[in-house]
């Protein structure tokens, strides 16, 4: 079911006790921005050298498909990032948008893009 805006201010204006009610902008959205810490125990996991030397493995349309796309989103929404990987690819190298060669460039620029954002080659 999707809710209004003018229905959320009003369910928490209503529904959230006042102490609550703080916490919560007049449009929904919260007061607090989401904060990101990086809990991976010391010596686990790759370096970031060893994360950016990897990338010479990758096809460079793919490197740099994924560069422009994590420079342009810069966060690890999977979605997001592979629209603008298509985009990419379609208008700055003329390939073909139901093309088996973008959709092979596409998938590496993806595992690229989740090594460039520390999140992992197979996570976006």
């Amino acid at each position: 079911m999707k809710i209004t805006k003018r229905q959320l201010r009003r369910l928490i204006n209503e529904a959230l006790p006042s102490h609550l009610q703080k916490h919560f902008r007049k449009d929904g959205s919260s007061v607090h921005e989401p904060e990101w810490e990086d809990v991976t125990p010391a010596g686990y996991g790759p370096t970031r050298e060893e994360e950016t030397s990897n990338l010479e493995d990758y096809n460079p349309d793919a490197v740099k498909a994924a560069a422009h796309a994590v420079e342009k989103i810069g966060r690890p929404q999977g979605g997001m990032i592979e629209n603008e990987i298509h985009l990419y690819l379609e208008e700055m190298l003329g390939l073909v948008g139901a093309s088996d060669e973008i959709f092979n460039i596409a998938d590496e620029a993806l595992s690229v893009a989740g090594i460039m954002l520390g999140v992992g080659p197979d996570a976006l």
